[in-house]
């Protein structure tokens, strides 16, 4: 892992640890859109909140990874209850996130849906014990953003079907991704450009509904 000295200075911390970043993205062949790290893009407006950052999905999952291989490799983490929860709570999530996206794109098998549920149980679990220890040793506020509550939903849901033993089909909860719905755009907008302009809307709808006739019965033939 790359060794960077940082200043005393918040800004001098963080582009430290965009150093390390940067170098870890070029480790596993990553390209991210993030740029910097500054208190803006990070949405950190005061030391006295926590930051709320909001990056593109595919930025977020290598900060993720980037986040877990520094946290492992730092010793001075190590022995810090609310680091090691973090931890845990990003592998989890890591986890749960490569399976929902590998795993078939609409449906899991009861096994997946078995891990993908274990997986999330454990992230509640580990991400409520860092604000709970975050509270108890008068840190910064630790947030339990809207997502949190949104997530407790996927994983209610996931063991409403695990509950039905007649469901051999689970849905994976990426179906319900941003990533699935702009694929869906992408894909319908290749096949709009196959059609002429004076008839793109009718043309497109019955292309769309050839492709997804192919689609569904291809398993069939």
């Amino acid at each position: 892992m790359c060794i960077c000295k940082a200043g005393s200075s918040v800004q001098s911390k963080l582009a430290a640890a965009y150093t390390l970043f940067r170098a870890f993205c070029r480790s596993v062949k990553a390209t991210p859109n993030i740029k910097t790290f500054s208190r803006d893009n990070l949405g950190w407006d005061s030391l006295a909140k926590y930051p709320e950052a909001s990056f593109k999905g595919s930025d977020v999952k290598v900060l993720l990874q980037f986040l877990i291989d520094f946290m492992y490799h730092d010793n001075s983490a190590q022995g810090d209850n609310v680091c090691e929860a973090a931890l845990h709570a990003a592998r989890c999530m890591d986890d749960f996130l490569r399976l929902a996206f590998t795993a078939h794109r609409a449906f899991f098998s009861r096994g997946d849906a078995q891990a993908a549920y274990n997986l999330l149980q454990q992230w509640h679990e580990k991400t409520y014990l860092c604000a709970r220890l975050c509270y108890a040793r008068s840190l910064c506020f630790f947030n339990l953003t809207p997502k949190f509550h949104y997530l407790q939903h996927v994983s209610t849901d996931l063991q409403r079907q695990l509950d039905d033993s007649a469901l051999r089909d689970i849905i994976n909860p990426a179906t319900f991704s941003t990533q699935m719905a702009e694929d869906y755009i992408g894909k319908s907008c290749r096949v709009a450009r196959t059609c002429h302009p004076s008839t793109a809307v009718q043309r497109t709808s019955q292309k769309w509904l050839v492709h997804m006739r192919q689609f569904w019965t291809q398993d069939q033939g």
